[in-house]
């Protein structure tokens, strides 16, 4: 299998865990490891996005070419919808879309949550006619509601605390992840300089780091593995696909004598994952 796909598919885990699993029909069991994925090179991702939005997609498929993809929803189930999107899913492999399967699933769940949205606008509507038709006071509670349910909090950009994740422990091998809002360099620098002056911190086997911020209407991110080679790669991707803006995240592994294998890269993920969701930068 394509390794931009295996790295796509290790990055899809990370962030849609524990909603996120593997089918193989060849090996008959329900949940296979990346691994088996990568030897066998079949199988049927799983995605439950809510309880009434289901994801499969079907593997191998060819970069180039448009991935199997069904959609499972009683709310999606207009043939216009899913016309709709087997044209956005081919111009998307016709442009070359990077990371094509996580792009494809926002747009399902944003056109999900709007529907839902006119949906649940519709209803509470009808509920407020049928309550009373001609009371003013009623509509516009009804708009006081919307507007409050469509706020979104914005993040502080003006706070810098490291928030640190709890152990995630495999055969013997610590990861802790810490997060910091960031605005500019100087800023991923300073936490750099914080997590090396920690006594704990700073005897880590590994400090992996990815950082992305927004300057000036331009994106800046880079990484670093600190030895752990491909690590820091893979917690920069799990940032952009998870849109996760003004922000620098420092996982440090301490090696317990086990080698993990390629599985260590789930562990540096699924701990930095947490954090970000804990911080509600991944929603």
């Amino acid at each position: 299998m394509n390794s931009i796909i295996l790295e796509e598919i290790c990055a899809l885990e990370a962030i849609y865990s524990p909603d996120f699993y593997i089918y193989d029909n060849d090996l008959n069991k329900n949940t296979i490891s990346l691994d088996e994925l990568e030897l066998n090179n079949s199988g049927i991702i799983f995605i439950q996005l809510n309880t009434d939005l289901l994801i499969k997609i079907s593997l191998p498929y060819n970069i180039d070419q448009c991935p199997n993809i069904v959609i499972i929803s009683k709310l999606l189930n207009k043939s216009y919808i899913f016309h709709e999107f087997i044209n956005i899913l081919k111009k998307m492999v016709k442009d070359q879309h990077e990371s094509i399967l996580f792009s494809y699933i926002q747009i399902i769940e944003e056109k999900y949550n709007d529907l839902n949205k006119l949906k649940l606008k519709k209803d509470i509507s009808n509920n407020l006619q049928v309550e009373n038709s001609e009371n003013d006071d009623g509509d516009e509670s009804f708009k006081d509601y919307i507007n409050n349910n469509e706020h979104e909090q914005k993040k502080d950009n003006n706070i810098h605390i490291i928030s640190s994740s709890q152990a995630l422990i495999k055969n013997k091998s610590i990861f802790i992840a810490h997060l910091c809002n960031v605005n500019n360099i100087n800023d991923v620098n300073q936490m750099i300089k914080e997590i090396k002056c920690d006594k704990k911190m700073s005897k880590a086997t590994h400090n992996i780091l990815a950082y992305r911020f927004k300057l000036n209407n331009s994106f800046y991110a880079d990484y670093d593995d600190d030895g752990e080679t491909a690590a820091g790669k893979r917690l920069l991707k799990l940032l952009t696909l998870s849109n996760a803006d003004n922000v620098c995240i420092i996982v440090s592994r301490f090696y317990g004598g086990i080698k993990l294998g390629p599985s260590r890269f789930k562990c540096i993920n699924n701990c930095a994952r947490m954090l970000l969701v804990q911080e509600n930068y991944i929603k």
